[in-house]
Order: structure tokens, then C-alpha cells, then sequence
């Protein structure tokens, strides 16, 4: 649909680039496996406040730290080490893992080249990204109490 094609028709790779360029030109990205620093991004790009009470209180919600043990055998998405230990999990739900190199994979990758491309493109772009949006931030540091050029530290809210 990003093309302008129906589900299910062909697509080539001049669509790809189309997609691409409109997804660079027009869309804030955000990742599954960067839930949190997503949404820090687009509370700045839409001027959310994050320091506001009822915004705090929401931002908790879904990414206050949340305990659950995880099965040694529980190789979900968003289930840490699978080692039977504690993990800190944060909004997230268990979908199955399609291992890379396995014969459902093959078939997905092979099924779906140009999509995973494309995504191969939007995790590029979500590192790209970061600097721009910081940038309509005035002063990142004060408001969101971490500096973002320093890729290793946390984010942490100011209490």
C-alpha cells in the first residue's frame, strides 16, 4: 500500500525505492525492539512532555520496569536469555521466534525479499534519525535527563 498498489499485487524493485524514499522523507521510524526510545522520539516530534504528570504517568504504564520469569525453554521475542531467571520486561507480549536459517525462515525471507529490505533500511534510518529528532528538542538534557550523544547511557526520568 506504500506504493500505491493493492495487497497482494507484484511489486518490483523500483518500488522499493519508492518506499524507501517515502519512508526517509516522511516518517518518524520507530522499532519493536526500541519500544521506548521510539516513543521518546515521537513525544518530541508531536511536543509531548514527558515532565508532565498525566504523561509521566502513561510513559510508566507501558515501560515502568514490570518482573516475570521466563521458562528456560521460552524463546519468545522480548523474553531475554530463556535461562529461568528474572527479567525485567517492559510492554511487551510473546510471539513466537522464527530463527534465522531454519526452513520457515527461508520460506518467509524468500516470500517477503523486498519487505525485509526495506526493514534492513528502516533500522538504518532509525540511527540516522536520532540526531534530527534531538534537535527539536531544546535542550534534551534537562528535559529528558540523559545525553542522547552518548549512545551507552539509559534514559532516565527525573522523579
Amino acid at each position: 500500500k506504500l506504493v500505491g498498489k493493492s495487497f497482494g499485487d507484484p511489486v518490483d524493485l523500483h518500488d522499493l525505492i519508492v518506499a524507501k524514499e517515502l519512508v526517509r522523507q516522511r516518517v518518524v521510524v520507530g522499532l519493536m525492539s526500541e519500544m521506548e526510545e521510539s516513543f521518546k522520539r515521537f513525544n518530541i516530534v508531536l511536543g509531548v512532555d514527558e515532565n508532565e504528570e498525566r504523561n509521566k504517568k502513561c510513559m510508566d504504564e507501558f515501560f515502568g520496569e514490570k518482573e516475570e520469569v521466563v521458562r528456560k525453554d521460552d524463546e519468545s521475542e522480548g523474553h531475554a536469555t530463556g535461562q529461568g531467571e528474572t527479567v525485567v520486561k517492559k510492554n511487551s507480549n510473546a510471539h513466537p521466534k522464527v530463527v534465522e536459517g531454519t526452513p520457515e525462515w527461508e520460506i518467509l525471507a524468500e516470500k517477503n525479499s523486498l519487505d525485509m529490505l526495506l526493514y534492513s533500511y528502516i533500522e538504518l534510518l532509525f540511527k540516522e534519525q536520532k540526531d534530527v529528532i534531538y534537535s527539536y528538542a531544546s535542550d534534551v538534557r534537562d528535559i529528558y535527563g540523559y545525553n542522547t550523544k552518548n549512545d551507552e547511557e539509559q534514559c532516565c526520568y527525573s522523579s
